[in-house]
């Protein structure tokens, strides 16, 4: 049998075991504070490594574009200064190119000046050309001589029938006499064509013609035979009736009369027709301008020249 405590004993115990009760939960609430503490203070570190670690994104990704932004600025001007530099360049030769193209121009203008020298020679001496024909038309038709002027080629035409029998090289009578009148009339134009007037021959020709249609006698085989012959006859008329003619020489010291015969090659009408066929068995007498003399194309090659030499030296 225990012995029995007193009643003050177990007061005591109580007491104590309470005191030890409140200390523990005193502990435990501390613990647990703490705990939560911790727990707040490893929330709040983690929440600001994370701004921490944008805030650092951030402000790496602020100097990359301030690097960036700024090779794009030193790229920009140095751009803006070759553009300035070749735009320099651009006005410098624009300004160089606008020189020598004025030069140029000058040039230029002097060689249009030396072919518009040449142009005006020949028109002149086709203007002179077709005066004197008309002139000369005129004579022969007060003389009840009809012939037809070609003036863009310089050519008289005298029809078969005035002249010839057909298939027949030997002139008939009124060839003779016409003949011998355009021989009188057209030995003063032969003649200042070959002297010293402005108007110049390089030749007056006789030419044969005929139609298509083919001849073959023993006399004339083809129409070559028949126009030729009566170029010749023609010819032999005129220097009969004026001998002067075939001693006329040109500027070149050459005869100034000569001979051709073309035979169908040249019509002037259409061979299908008997019109046609008509007009083109003929007798032309063609009187071709001469080419401006040695010295006047001396002097034009020089004036060209020198123009050409002096708008090569302008060149780049």
């Amino acid at each position: 049998m225990k012995p029995r405590r007193e009643p003050s004993s177990l007061l005591m115990e109580d007491e104590e075991e309470n005191y030890f009760v409140s200390l523990s939960d005193l502990m435990t609430g501390v613990l647990f504070v703490f705990v939560i503490l911790t727990t707040a203070l490893a929330l709040h570190y983690h929440l600001k490594a994370a701004e921490l670690e944008t805030a650092k994104n951030e402000t790496l990704k602020a100097l990359k574009n301030a690097a960036q932004a700024e090779s794009e600025t030193l790229k920009a001007l140095k751009n803006a200064a070759l553009a300035e530099s070749e735009a320099n360049e651009a006005r410098q030769a624009a300004q160089a190119a606008k020189e020598e193209a004025t030069q140029a121009h000058g040039k230029a203008q002097q060689v249009q000046e030396a072919l518009d020298a040449l142009a005006k020679v020949l028109r002149e001496r086709e203007q002179l050309r077709k005066e004197e024909l008309q002139r000369l038309v005129s004579k022969l038709e007060e003389q009840n001589l009809a012939v037809e002027l070609d003036e863009t080629n310089g050519i008289l035409r005298l029809p078969e029938e005035l002249l010839f029998q057909t298939s027949e090289a030997k002139l008939q009578p009124t060839g003779e006499r016409a003949i011998a009148l355009l021989a009188q009339e057209m030995l003063p134009v032969a003649r200042k064509g070959c002297g010293d007037s402005p108007l110049k021959w390089e030749a007056i020709y006789i030419e044969g013609h005929t139609d298509n249609v083919p001849i073959r006698t023993p006399e004339f085989p083809s129409n070559w035979q028949l126009s030729s012959s009566r170029a010749i006859s023609t010819f032999n008329a005129l220097i009969g009736s004026q001998p002067e003619l075939q001693a006329l020489q040109n500027h070149q010291h050459r005869a100034v009369i000569g001979i051709s015969g073309y035979g169908e090659q040249r019509p002037v009408a259409d061979n299908s027709t008997l019109e046609g066929r008509q007009k083109n068995r003929r007798i032309d007498i063609r009187f071709v301008m001469a080419y401006p003399s040695q010295a006047e194309i001396a002097e034009m090659e020089l004036k060209l020249k020198r123009a050409t030499e002096t708008i090569e030296t302008v060149k780049p």
